[in-house]
């Protein structure tokens, strides 16, 4: 977690060097979109949450769909930023939120990425308790075969 806070902060420093156009985008900081309420932007957050980690959980799972757990996020990501961002920004993510806010100096509505994301863990992990008994191993790689094991595949 310490890492992943301090990556949030390191990978935001080179937003200063952009100067005004850096600026223009608030440095890439996250906030409750305007027009709708911060608890609009906090059920948005807990949502997405909910939703990769359900994900997660069901592809780990169900051993015909676990290869293809590595191909989940990125069109997952893209939707969610398409249904997200002018909500609140879609963080998702305490680190990524918080680089960005230290340079930026906005702080307004920050509770809502390190609530949100926590909630829909709690929630997602309550949810899909039936799921994870399913789940013996969560690695990085899966095999192709269990019989022998010689076909391994990096993830």
């Amino acid at each position: 977690m310490l890492a992943q806070l301090a990556g949030g902060i390191l990978g935001s420093l080179p937003l200063l060097a952009w100067g005004s156009l850096g600026q223009s985008v608030s440095y890439g900081a996250t906030s409750p979109g305007q027009g709708y309420f911060t608890q609009a932007a906090l059920l948005g957050e807990v949502a997405n949450t909910i939703t990769m980690v359900t994900l997660l959980t069901a592809f780990l799972a169900f051993r015909r769909i676990r290869p293809f757990t590595r191909a989940l996020f990125r069109p997952l990501n893209v939707i969610m930023v398409y249904l997200k961002a002018a909500v609140s920004g879609t963080s998702t993510n305490p680190a990524r939120s918080l680089g960005p806010a230290l340079i930026s100096g906005q702080w307004h509505g920050k509770w809502v990425y390190w609530a949100g994301p926590q909630t829909g863990i709690l929630l997602a992990l309550v949810g899909c308790s039936f799921l994870a008994r399913r789940i013996k191993v969560a690695k990085l790689y899966h095999f192709d075969s269990d019989r022998d094991g010689l076909f391994r595949r990096e993830c």
